[in-house]
């Protein structure tokens, strides 16, 4: 088994487009700081890792959606496969990336993501 972190976010008020994500409680915050669904969601190497990226959105995700969001960084565990083990590394990359420069803008790539 291998042990990731996800940062689970739950709107207040519903948005039509996140609607079915939403009932399920399949809202998560990506490696791009966008909300996605289970598809989408960043597999980060460390809790502190998650816990730093989550302090960087928050004022992006402030603008956003105001008071209207609570989000949480939650553990997970998944077989340890070489698929899995590539996603964590590759989102965990970006997010070091984005950490680094500070850049928690969504459309903004970060420059530094060679993996």
């Amino acid at each position: 088994m291998i042990n990731y972190w996800i940062i689970s976010v739950q709107l207040n008020e519903g948005k039509d487009s996140l609607f079915v994500q939403q009932e399920r409680d399949e809202l998560f915050l990506s490696a791009n700081v966008r909300l996605a669904g289970l598809n989408k969601v960043a597999h980060i190497e460390s809790e502190e890792m998650a816990e730093a990226f989550l302090a960087g959105c928050t004022p992006k995700l402030n603008k956003r959606y105001g008071n209207g969001y609570t989000a949480q960084v939650v553990e997970c565990r998944g077989s340890d496969t070489r698929q899995l083990r590539d996603q964590i590394y590759r989102d965990s990359v970006i997010i070091r990336a984005r950490l680094e420069t500070g850049n928690f803008v969504s459309n903004r790539k970060v420059s530094d993501t060679s993996y």
